[in-house]
């Protein structure tokens, strides 16, 4: 009965045993596993685009995710949109700029942007508007998309009687130019020696175009600015003759601008005044350009009187403005 059971263990069991003969075996049942099956599906690799917004997404969701010690879940989640926010902003900024061109490059045959007569161009006293559309190349059929502000107030700068330019684009096909020409202020002599030529002067001191024949004279002449080749010396005499020339501008009866003749300046005696009607001169100094001024026409109101002492304006030889402190020296010819 033992080896009865024993055998029965063994094929319920599935154990192997081996026969008493050489190379037989009896029977082993088969081992059953438990084994499951699924459909076939064909999957497709995700593009890289698909990629790229699963690993964004992935980002966010870690973002809401993750809790930040002291925060509340509304505070978090308004973060977390405010970000968002600013990404989409920032993106959108980013292809308006990486796209622009491509827009102007579209717009710029559309009829409707042309500026055709649509130019308004102010400010011109000596320059015309004419010559300004011709400078700046601005056609009837200019496109406003094709229009860039700085460059083309840079090229309009360049013509030699405008000091600053400023242009604005109004869409949709509108165009304006406002021009601040120079005022010419004086006539300044200036070049080598046997080769000087006059020039317009600004009142900024600057020489901007040399003057042409049968152009406007009618201004003082400033001569002897060679006798000071340092820069900070001719600026600060400069700045003197502007201001005199400023002040003889409020045409005050005895010193009207139309008066002066020429300013001289001279490396020892500073400014010297010429005026037209008479040839004395009038040494003017440096510094103090206001209270001089004013003494000036003092002392040319006196002279102009022709009082009975005799001391007429026809019999001066000079006038020393910085003789003394407070004093002015009228040098007179012939008796007295």
């Amino acid at each position: 009965m033992k080896i009865v059971k024993r055998i029965f263990n063994k094929i319920r069991f599935g154990r192997p045993f081996a026969s008493k003969k050489k190379g037989r075996q009896v029977f082993r049942p088969r081992t059953v596993t438990k084994q499951t099956y699924s459909s076939f599906q064909q999957k497709n690799s995700p593009s890289r685009l698909k990629r790229m917004l699963k690993r964004i997404g992935g980002i966010f969701t870690r973002m809401k995710t993750v809790e930040t010690p002291g925060r509340s879940p509304r505070q978090r989640t308004r973060n977390a949109s405010v970000f968002t926010a600013c990404l989409i902003v920032l993106g959108l900024v980013a292809l308006v700029f990486m796209s622009r061109g491509w827009v102007a490059s579209f717009f710029s045959g559309v009829e409707y942007f042309e500026v055709q007569d649509n130019v308004v161009i102010d400010g011109c006293r000596v320059t015309t508007p004419a010559e300004i559309r011709e400078l700046g190349e601005i056609r009837y059929h200019t496109n406003l998309f094709t229009i860039n502000e700085g460059k083309l107030a840079a090229i309009l700068g360049r013509h030699p009687w405008i000091s600053e330019v400023t242009v604005d684009r109004i869409w949709p096909n509108k165009l304006q130019i406002h021009v601040v020409e120079h005022v010419p202020e004086a006539l300044i002599l200036q070049g080598d020696a046997g080769r000087e030529q006059l020039f317009y002067m600004d009142n900024r001191g600057v020489p901007f175009i040399a003057v042409r024949q049968g152009q406007d004279l009618d201004f003082p002449v400033v001569t002897g600015i060679g006798n000071f080749p340092e820069p900070d010396k001719r600026k600060e005499i400069l700045a003197d003759v502007l201001h005199f020339l400023k002040l003889v501008k409020t045409n005050n009866p005895n010193l009207p601008a139309q008066s002066i003749s020429e300013i001289h300046l001279d490396k020892t005696e500073g400014i010297v005044v010429y005026l037209v009607d008479y040839p004395f001169p009038i040494f003017f100094g440096t510094g103090g350009v206001g209270k001089k001024y004013k003494q000036l026409q003092d002392v040319l109101g006196v002279l102009y009187k022709h009082r009975k002492d005799g001391m007429q304006i026809s019999q001066v030889e000079y006038i020393r403005m910085d003789y003394l402190t407070n004093k002015v020296l009228v040098a007179q010819s012939g008796p007295g």
